[in-house]
């Protein structure tokens, strides 16, 4: 092999480098431009969900209690000593929730 053809390759593997590297700038900020999007979108949505409100508090006042639920129907058969009259409107528990702690024994 001559210089001059080693020279030759040597040009073309840096401009196939070159290309190669612009390919992987590109993908680069497709991927971080996605990201973005996507956290942009998720945001919306959780916004969209409980405007106003934490995580945290709404997952707390939709969690169910672990008393189980009444009807008013079955919660006055059995009470009779209740007098009044029956609204149906259960109030939420005021007991505070306590967090959860993982790794703990």
């Amino acid at each position: 092999m001559s210089a001059e053809e080693r020279s030759k390759q040597r040009v073309l593997a840096a401009r196939r480098r070159n290309a190669a590297l612009v390919r992987v700038d590109s993908a680069r900020r497709w991927i971080i431009g996605g990201a973005v999007a996507l956290t942009c979108a998720l945001a919306a949505l959780v916004q969209s969900l409980a405007p106003g409100h934490s995580v945290a508090a709404a997952s707390a006042a939709t969690a169910p209690s672990s008393g189980g639920s009444t009807s008013p129907a079955s919660g006055t058969s059995g009470n009779s000593g209740n007098t009044g009259a029956s609204s149906g409107y259960i109030a939420p528990s005021t007991q505070p929730v306590a967090p959860v702690i993982s790794g703990g024994s």
